[in-house]
């Protein structure tokens, strides 16, 4: 039900909650008890607010932790502590790029290009919000991670342990790495050090985010195991789709030779010697109209998930006259939403009557709208021109002046594109992921020059994130490709 009903849905948020809930989404996705789950009351709530002197009044206690966690996002994970965050990611990431062992300066080949770098990108992402031990001292971390997210269908869907006991298994090694790294951060963190109270980040917690976010759920009362739930959780949702569409991005770009002369192009007025070597300036690639077409348009095709939302009373109405009780979940999909001809820019219509760029394959430009340019007007759908002639040989992709005069832009998709959710329950990390992803594809294209073994099967490649109620959105088959270091200048 894309368009004005989504749309209503984003617009009445004081009255609605996110479904799946969080208290269903920690007990079913991440394993909180039932003894846990009865800790979030709203007693608890007001006596842990009284203490921190931060209060919030919403019936649903749900709300009310959520609204601690916004704030934490927004104090220590956006603007100016954001970006002390991406210069470690960036630092990291080079570090990461440069040590792997897989890589050299002559070709090589590697199996599977998302298990390659996703390990990678997840490594330095950890270590920059983390801290430096966690990967020392939970060793097959990343493994695990990827185990768990392998997974993450099964359990969302419910299913008893008996029937797929790896996936709860892969689960429980989760539990035990966050609880095995905790204890040792608590017994190794200086209590004692008020130096160390307000600081952005230190290496034993890592950012003040994490930390903060574990003590407010200890003081809450949660059990070790508990705690252990909620930190799995919170870092799902910060990684499972930010490495990932890094990955989509770069492998879409990959299969354009045009397209990567032309992002290659692009991200190198980016780059500018530091101390750690050559780095990107963020902002300069966040301003580049090509590399946001790219990202908008992976996540319309090859990230989006599901959404829903719960009234909690009676006065719910959407468009076209549904009207939906308190207690109904009303689920959304993302990548259907994506799908629908009635809004989207397909180009201009061939002489077959088939669209220039349809909606289920990859189009570059398709979030870009040049002034005076018929080929590039923008993602929504406009006033059909006379057919474009239908050449097999027509490029995909062009590059000359529309390229500078191009600007990307959503407008126009109001209820048909929402990657980060909408209204009060909008993600607070979009940013983050924003520049996480950004730079990865940006640092990883800058370092090696990568060619797909078999364009035409890589072509093939799809996601999981079509399956109910949540699937993936890795590569459903391995990539090889042929790699090494591109020579520094």
């Amino acid at each position: 039900m894309p368009g004005k009903q989504i749309e209503g849905l984003f617009r009445r948020s004081s009255s609605l909650v996110p479904t799946p809930s969080l208290f269903d989404a920690l007990t079913i996705f991440f394993g909180l008890s039932g003894r846990d789950i009865h800790i979030f009351n709203h007693d608890r709530i007001s006596a842990y607010e009284a203490s921190v002197g931060f209060y919030t009044d919403h019936p649903d206690v749900s709300r009310r932790i959520m609204e601690h966690q916004r704030q934490d996002f927004a104090h220590y994970l956006q603007g100016r502590n954001l970006v002390f965050v991406m210069e470690r990611f960036k630092k990291n990431l080079a570090s990461e790029l440069s040590a792997a062992s897989e890589v050299g300066h002559d070709w090589g080949r590697i199996p599977d290009l998302f298990s390659f770098l996703s390990n990678l990108i997840l490594r330095a992402n950890i270590e920059a919000l983390y801290g430096e031990h966690l990967l020392r001292i939970c060793p097959t971390f990343c493994q695990d991670f990827w185990n768990f997210y392998k997974a993450f269908p099964n359990i969302s869907k419910g299913l008893p342990r008996w029937l797929v006991p790896s996936s709860y298994q892969a689960r429980d090694e989760m539990h035990k790495n966050f609880d095995r790294w905790r204890t040792w951060c608590s017994e190794n963190y200086n209590w004692d050090n008020d130096g160390l109270r307000d600081i952005e980040y230190e290496p034993i917690w890592g950012t003040q985010y994490v930390r903060k976010m574990i003590q407010r759920h200890e003081a809450l009362g949660l059990s070790n195991n508990g705690v252990a739930v909620v930190m799995l959780g919170y870092f799902f949702v910060a990684m499972a789709n930010t490495v990932p569409a890094a990955l989509w991005m770069i492998v879409h770009i990959l299969l354009d030779a045009s397209l990567l002369r032309r992002v290659r192009h692009q991200i190198s007025f980016a780059f500018q010697s530091t101390e750690v070597g050559e780095q990107p300036d963020i902002k300069v690639l966040m301003k580049d109209p090509l590399l946001n077409s790219i990202y908008y348009e992976t996540l319309r095709l090859r990230v989006a998930s599901t959404v829903g939302r719960t009234s909690l009373d009676d006065q719910l109405c959407l468009a076209g006259g549904w009207k939906v009780k308190a207690g109904v979940p009303v689920m959304f999909t993302g990548w259907l939403a994506g799908l629908d001809v009635s809004c989207w820019n397909t180009g201009q219509d061939l002489s077959s009557g088939k669209p220039q760029h349809p909606l289920e394959a990859f189009w570059a430009e398709r979030f870009l709208d040049c002034p005076g340019s018929s080929s590039v007007s923008g993602p929504a759908k406009k006033k059909r021109v006379q057919p474009a002639r239908e050449s097999p040989q027509r490029p995909t992709t062009h590059m000359g002046t529309e390229d500078e005069r191009s600007r990307a832009s959503v407008a126009g998709l109001r209820g048909h594109f929402f990657p980060f959710g909408g209204g009060a329950f909008r993600c607070p990390g979009e940013t983050l992921a924003k520049q996480v992803i950004f730079a990865s594809v940006a640092m990883v294209l800058q370092s090696y020059d990568l060619r797909l073994i078999d364009p035409e099967e890589a072509r093939k490649i799809e996601p999981g994130h079509r399956e109910l109620p949540f699937g993936l959105h890795s590569f459903d088959r391995p990539v090889p490709v042929e790699i090494c270091k591109l020579s520094e200048t």
